[in-house]
Parts: structure tokens; C-alpha cells; sequence
């Protein structure tokens, strides 16, 4: 059941009624032109259609109510099983990844140093890490664990459906996650009960060839695919291109790298730089979106250089986004201001809306109905909050990319900053990974300094990030017309632009 079947109904018999009741003005005005006697039959039928519209309203108040108290009064009923449900994940967390200020740190440092003269007698035994010059070990644990796109998720929730070998060869399950149906929840097994349970795969949402490659494993969506997107990705659903890569299924979906780190401390060190230092991270969960710094440790976070966000604003609104629930989180080490202090690339990917969703980034219906109005909800509301977003997660440097959830967004938006900031600030242009992007400059107070960083402290703000539009959703071409005029503004070429 949804978070709405527990809530107080909120039919309003009067507003329901209202129709109804301003009708009948005219229905009386007609029955006195034409006569009482011969519009019997029609003031009848309203008559009988008002009563009967009222007595259903009645009882479906009576009905939500009724329901309302009695979810409520018995104890075997979904609402309480819902409510010791997320007890159970509220516990679980705590007790998995949240410590009291006063519990000493259970965990120790792997990556402590040793001494030098340990160290000279190590070399001298090891082949790998004593005899290779450190640009060749690099070289072959990047091809080994690096240059990919790897997915982190966490959740609370029902065990994957694994198999160990797939029905048919030619069947691309990826990563054992097998879906039985159609059905949405089809890949989880619900006779189990739900628990938390950490999962991560290689991503395998593009083909190994066709796509350029970009740096730190990320790549451009062109030529164009269906659910090459980072928030339409399926792989942890089962569904990927595995059957277009190399290797054996399933470990050529699976990381591999569990066994290189604990097999001592020099290839945890080197490790873990390649794992979280040379590949893009793809999170769409939102407990990690909320409390990734609660959970991965600090200097696995300095690690990471390339981020893949899928924002759901219906699960984890802007404002609730990296805030710590960790009492003990003072005591964490505060050199670094920024949760990812070395990330070169950051993309934040919103959700896409289908029909009549509430898009809770800007407290709008889909479709929109009053475009003037959204443009006044993005720049005044949804594009500062990623701002304060932005102020605790990177460094000025980062080239953050944010990606909207539909082209009604950027359509509203990339225009009005050309106007407002110019076209040699906004640099409207064809975007690396493709679709369009333009430049939004983070606003400025009077003293000349960032908004955001006016109780903050530093050498060289943020300046500003990329508002981008995914390829698939890019309407220059109406079906009628086509935008020639954004067309040359972007410098798209002499042809119209298109997929492929």
C-alpha cells in the first residue's frame, strides 16, 4: 500500500457538490420557460441524479473513514506491518552504519603505514609490488578494475532473484538479477524478508563498442540508444548489453576485485584508488544520496573522482540531500569542507516524469500547464537549492552537469539565461556526452562573491554548473516546425539534429 492509503481522507463532500449545485439555477429557469408540468421528467432526473451523486459522496466519506480507523485499530493490518517494516529499516541502519558519540570507532585503519625498513624487506620479496615500476602496476590494475562505469547501491528491501545459469544462452541477464515477468518487483524474490543488502555490478547499460569513450569510464549517447540514460538505467532490474561484451557471464558483469583487496595491505592501497579513484560511480539509491558519509569512509569519499547521481525528488527532495543523521559525526575529521573533495566530474541525473506525476523538484503537474510559472519555480527555487546542494558536496572545480527531466525544463530555462547572462557566459553548445548544455552562473551578492559561499569561506567559488538535456528528449523538431533558430544558436550544424 502507498504512503496515501494511511492518510486522513481528504474528500470534500461540498467541493465535489459544487457542479451539481451550481446547475441548478439553470436547470429551475429552463423548468419555468417550458413549464413545470412538461419539464417533470427532466427536474426529476436532476433531482434523482443530485441525490444520488450526494449519497455516494456520503458513503465514500464514511467508507474512507471507516477504512482510516480500522487500518489503524487492527494490528494484523497492512498499516501496522508497514509501520514495523520501516522500524525494522530504521533500526537496521542504525545499527549497521550509526554510532553514538560516545562508541569508540570499531574499525581500524588498513592502510596504515609501515615502517621503512618493513617496507625495503617487503619490496625485496614481493614481485608484483617490489619489482614493477608503479606506472605499470597502474597500467594493469586499470585494465583490470578501472575505465568502467560501476554501480554502488543500497537498500532496504526484498533479496535480487540470482541464478546461477541462465535459462536460455542467448538471454542477457546481467549480473544474475533474473526478472520472471513483467512486473515491476518481478527481479526480487518477496518470499524472503526484506533486509538491507549492498549491492554493485559493472554497468553494462552501453554496448563495449559504438559510443566514444570518455574519461574515468563515462560515455556519450551517441549513436542514440534506448535506456542509455542514467536514470532509465536497468541493470540492477537484470537487463543489460552483457551478451555484446567479452568475457564469461556472469563475472564479466561483477567487479571482481573483492579477493585483489584482501589479499594484503599494498593491494588494498592501490586498490581501492583504482576502484573509486579511475571509474564513474553510478548512485541511484536514496539512503546513499542522503548518508553516503555516514556510510563509505572518508577516505574512500577523497578517493572518488567521477559521480553519477540519479535525484528522485518524490523519494529524497534537494534539501534532505547528504545530511548526516551520525551523532558522532563531529568527531569525523574536518579537514576537507567537501563530502567528495577530489571529484573532476559530477552528473545529476533527475528522474523523468510520466504522465499526471507531480514533479516535486518544482511542486508542479506534468504536463505544465503555465510555462511561465515553471520558469519562475527552476530559477528561483529548484536551481538555488542545487546550489546549497553543491556548496557541501565538490570543490569549485568540479564540472558539475546537472541533467533535467524533461525538455519543458530546459526549455524554459536556456533561453532566459542567454538573455539574462549573455551568450558568451551561457555558451550554449553540444554536450561531450551529448544532447545539448548551457552554462548557468551561480548568482552573485553586491560584494561580487557567490551567494552560496557569502558564510563560506573561499579562495575561488563556484562559478557556476551545466544545465543539460539528455539526447532522447531534445524536441527541436515539433512534428510542424523546427527550432532553426535554437538550431544556429547552438551551432548544431547544416542538418537537422537528430538521434543518430
Amino acid at each position: 500500500m502507498t504512503t496515501s492509503d494511511y492518510d486522513w481522507p481528504t474528500l470534500s463532500i461540498r467541493d465535489e457538490m459544487t457542479e451539481f449545485w451550481d446547475g441548478w439555477p439553470e436547470v429551475m429557469a429552463r423548468c419555468r420557460r417550458r413549464g413545470y408540468i412538461r419539464s417533470s421528467p427532466d427536474l426529476a432526473m436532476a433531482a434523482l441524479a443530485t441525490v444520488g451523486m450526494l449519497l455516494f459522496l456520503v458513503i465514500a466519506k464514511v467508507y474512507g473513514i471507516a477504512r482510516f480507523a480500522w487500518l489503524r485499530i487492527v494490528p494484523w493490518g497492512s498499516y501496522h506491518k508497514a509501520r514495523r517494516v520501516r522500524k525494522q529499516r530504521d533500526d537496521g541502519f542504525r545499527r549497521m552504519f550509526l554510532r553514538k558519540a560516545t562508541d569508540p570507532d570499531p574499525r581500524h585503519t588498513l592502510t596504515r603505514p609501515v615502517s621503512r625498513n618493513a617496507a625495503t624487506r617487503q619490496a625485496a620479496n614481493d614481485l608484483f609490488f617490489g619489482r614493477l615500476p608503479p606506472e605499470i602496476r597502474y597500467a594493469i590494475q586499470l585494465m583490470a578494475f578501472g575505465d568502467r562505469t560501476l554501480h554502488m547501491d543500497l537498500r532496504f528491501d526484498h533479496p535480487f532473484n540470482l541464478i546461477e545459469k541462465r535459462p536460455y544462452p542467448a538471454w542477457a541477464i546481467h549480473a544474475r538479477i533474473h526478472s520472471q515477468t513483467m512486473a515491476g518487483n518481478s527481479h526480487l524474490r518477496d518470499s524472503q524478508d526484506m533486509r538491507w543488502r549492498w549491492f554493485g555490478c559493472v554497468c553494462h547499460r552501453y554496448p563495449p563498442s559504438g559510443p566514444p569513450h570518455l574519461h574515468l569510464g563515462r560515455r556519450r549517447n551517441y549513436p542514440w540508444g534506448h535506456f542509455r540514460e542514467p536514470d532509465v538505467d536497468l541493470c540492477l532490474e537484470g537487463s543489460g548489453l552483457c551478451n555484446e561484451w567479452p568475457g564469461e557471464w556472469p563475472s564479466k558483469c561483477q567487479i571482481g576485485i573483492m579477493g585483489w583487496l584482501l589479499s594484503c595491505r599494498n593491494a588494498y592501497m592501490e586498490g581501492t584508488s583504482i576502484l573509486y579513484g579511475a571509474n564513474t560511480i553510478h548512485i541511484a539509491s536514496p539512503v546513499l544520496l542522503r548518508s553516503i558519509q555516514d556510510i563509505i569512509p572518508r577516505p574512500r569519499l577523497a578517493d572518488m573522482t567521477s559521480l553519477e547521481l540519479v535525484w528522485k525528488p518524490k523519494e529524497l527532495s534537494l534539501s534532505e540531500g547528504f545530511v548526516s543523521d551520525n551523532a558522532s559525526s563531529s568527531k569525523v575529521d574536518t579537514c576537507s569542507t567537501f563530502i567528495f573533495p577530489s571529484l573532476v566530474f559530477l552528473r545529476i541525473s533527475f528522474k523523468r516524469l510520466v504522465y499526471g506525476d507531480v514533479d516535486e523538484a518544482t511542486g508542479l503537474v506534468w504536463p505544465y500547464e503555465n510555462k511561465s510559472l515553471l520558469r519562475d519555480k527552476l530559477l528561483n527555487h529548484t536551481l538555488p537549492m542545487i546550489d546549497r546542494l553543491l556548496q557541501k558536496l565538490v570543490p569549485p572545480t568540479t564540472e558539475v552537469t546537472v541533467s533535467c527531466s524533461k525538455w519543458d525544463w530546459y526549455e524554459a530555462i536556456d533561453l532566459k539565461l542567454v538573455e539574462q547572462q549573455g551568450i558568451e557566459k551561457t555558451r550554449p553548445q553540444r554536450a561531450d556526452i551529448e544532447g545539448l548544455r548551457c552554462w548557468r552562473e551561480t548568482p552573485t551578492c553586491e560584494n561580487g562573491g557567490s551567494k552560496m559561499d557569502e558564510e563560506k569561506d573561499q579562495e575561488k567559488p563556484r562559478r557556476g554548473f551545466w544545465i543539460h538535456m539528455p539526447i532522447e528528449d531534445v524536441h527541436l523538431d515539433s512534428g510542424v516546425d523546427y527550432d532553426w533558430n535554437r538550431h544556429k544558436l547552438y551551432n548544431l550544424g547544416e542538418r537537422r539534429y537528430r538521434y543518430c
